[in-house]
């Protein structure tokens, strides 16, 4: 009788622990097992997909329309953490016009028109040590694709002569600050700007786009990132 009123109390706390050491074990599921339960293991590689909304400059030269159009911006890219501080990334940046992705009077074989196109490398710096703010500078190129006066462009109307395309140099420029999700995943709100040199076509016509000013994009931005 003696040894089984020492050996209750013992019973419950092991019961207790392993309790306690399933539930954190399922709640540790989707981002991996807390870090007080295992060594922090090195995952240099960063993947990241964002979704926001900026504000562009409108490429038209002589026409009447809006200064500024707002649309939809995505971004994917593929990174590596140097160490704590410092990271780099290569990917793709894209923004669309608005009214090309809300507008419903069109067919299924038209595309929106009015769009540009970032890949950059960028290098992030995070200069506090107790604040999750980083710095991200980045340079590459860019594609400007430009309808004037249009909606839409279809095939089967023969729109795409009046579609105008130029390159040119890139450069993007972005403060973002960290949120721990978990061990793996984090999210990134961020303000970026996006800014893309036009080159002059090397035909001379009559272009509606003024390629002697820049192509101008200020952005925000909220970034998913999973290291592994």
């Amino acid at each position: 009788m003696e040894l089984n009123i020492y050996l209750k109390p013992v019973i419950r706390v092991i019961l207790l622990v392993t309790v306690f050491t399933g539930i954190n074990g399922l709640n540790g599921a989707y981002c991996g097992e807390p870090e007080y339960l295992k060594l922090k293991e090195n995952k240099p590689f960063v993947f990241s997909a964002g979704f926001g909304y900026g504000i562009a400059n409108n490429p038209c030269g002589n026409c009447n329309e809006n200064s500024a159009i707002g649309g939809a911006t995505l971004s994917l890219s593929l990174g590596y953490k140097i160490n704590e501080r410092f990271k780099i990334e290569f990917g793709p940046s894209f923004w669309i016009e608005g009214n090309d992705l809300i507008n419903k009077n069109v067919a299924d074989s038209e595309r929106p028109n009015n769009k540009r196109t970032l890949v950059t490398f960028t290098g992030s710096y995070t200069p506090f040590r107790n604040v999750p703010l980083a710095i991200a500078l980045g340079g590459g190129a860019g594609l400007l694709n430009y309808t004037p006066e249009k909606s839409t462009v279809s095939f089967y109307e023969n729109k795409f002569a009046t579609t105008e395309i130029f390159r040119g140099f890139a450069g993007t420029l972005g403060v973002s600050y960290k949120l721990n999700l978990c061990e793996k995943i984090k999210l990134f709100p961020s303000m970026n700007f996006w800014y893309m040199d036009l080159q002059k076509p090397k035909i001379s016509y009559n272009t509606h786009t003024d390629y002697k000013k820049a192509s101008v994009i200020s952005d925000f931005r909220v970034s998913l990132n999973y290291a592994f």
